[in-house]
């Protein structure tokens, strides 16, 4: 007996919801905002992935239960409003997906709610709703004709409690967004890896530049397999690539010269984040 390899087995049993790969999404439409559109597309057509890591699958786990007992909070504290619907499947514009809580008010208003866990240091970060959150709950609100919507934060770690972001409806912004997951779907070559980034922190003489992944690709199930990824291997380490001093880089790493330079475009230094 395994009961290692039972639990990587069981875990992903316990989700409530199947997921088609092969289709859109309206939580895809996150990816015309922050996303990576080659990973979308490496998606719909099947390409291989790894597995999750059991860290993930205890993570989505959790996020799942907690956004359970956060339904279960607004049925009981709610006053003025009830909940309509909770995990609701819908299809529009050709995008499915499913909706976590639809609230309607004694006046007869709808509001779409879209609970979301992260970690608790993140929370010092959090001033405004991440733009691919508020383009997902959008096509919510447009699917069921609602109002508006509320982005909930949940950390859950539990030091920081809820944070809470009214959206309103922007129909015309989300119709181009489908539009544009449309024409990734229907492309017969992926779009281009997403590039490197620089990293920028300031120094009393000059500043140290780091070359980075995107976020996307350090958590891209994809990455090493189907796609290259925006660095290889042997650069995702952070390490200095140079400075900058007087207005001018100065390489310091010969491995990521190369690389930086293809950002900068010569002496460019607005485009260093």
């Amino acid at each position: 007996m395994n009961i290692y390899e039972a639990i990587l087995r069981g875990l992903p049993m316990l989700r409530s919801h199947e997921w088609d790969d092969t289709k859109l999404h309206i939580s895809d439409l996150g990816v015309m905002v922050d996303g990576c559109p080659r990973q979308l597309w490496l998606r719909l057509h099947g390409a291989e992935k790894r597995e999750n890591h059991l860290g993930e699958i205890l993570m989505f786990d959790a996020g799942q239960r907690i956004h359970d007992r956060m339904v279960e909070a607004l049925r009981l504290g709610l006053q003025g409003w009830r909940v309509v619907d909770a995990e609701k499947p819908v299809e529009w514009q050709g995008l499915t997906g499913r909706y976590d809580v639809k609230l309607e008010s004694d006046d007869g208003k709808v509001v779409i709610c879209d609970f979301k866990t992260m970690r608790g240091a993140a929370f010092g970060y959090l001033v405004e709703p991440k733009p691919s959150h508020v383009a997902q709950v959008l096509g919510y609100v447009a699917a069921e004709n609602a109002d508006s919507a509320a982005i909930i934060y949940v950390d859950r770690e539990g030091q920081n409690g809820i944070r809470v972001f009214d959206v309103d409806r922007n129909d015309d912004e989300i119709l181009r967004l489908v539009e544009g997951l449309k024409v990734i779907a229907a492309s017969n070559e992926p779009p281009p890896v997403l590039k490197p980034i620089l990293e920028r922190v300031e120094r009393k003489q000059y500043d140290t530049i780091y070359v980075k992944q995107p976020w996307n690709c350090d958590y891209c199930r994809y990455q090493d397999i189907s796609c290259k990824g925006a660095l290889p291997p042997d650069l995702r380490q952070k390490e200095i690539a140079g400075r900058i001093r007087d207005g001018k880089y100065e390489p310091e790493n010969d491995k990521y010269t190369e690389i930086v330079r293809g950002i900068l475009d010569g002496d460019r230094l607005q485009e260093v984040g």
